[in-house]
């Protein structure tokens, strides 16, 4: 196994998160409306079905979490090699600058 392998990591985390949505919802359902359920079964079932609705709202927040970041860690990078190409294009001109100011200083 890979210990860099971030996908199963991340996996695991959206699992425990969907479950916890899952529970979450699941106990929200029974706060707010007085349910009864006719065995063990229609509770399983209930929870399993509030898990899969956690799934799609987790799946549905990371897209858009990770959009988030992708679009933020692109800014980055573009102002990152602005920046850099900005310092080497400015140092560059204060080098060529700098030699003709001293030259003409010189001749005076």
């Amino acid at each position: 196994m890979n210990i860099f392998d971030a996908g199963g990591l991340t996996t695991f985390i959206a699992v425990i998160i969907t479950l916890v949505v899952g529970t979450g919802i699941f106990i929200l359902l029974h706060k707010i409306f007085d349910i009864v359920h006719f065995g063990f079964g229609a509770i399983i079932t209930m929870w399993v079905v509030c898990c899969i609705i956690g799934a799609f709202i987790v799946n549905f927040l990371g897209g858009l979490v990770g959009g988030i970041f992708s679009v933020i860690w692109f800014l980055v990078k573009l102002v990152a090699g602005i920046a850099i190409v900005g310092s080497i294009g400015m140092f560059i001109y204060n080098k060529l600058s700098g030699t003709k100011q001293e030259e003409s200083k010189g001749n005076e």
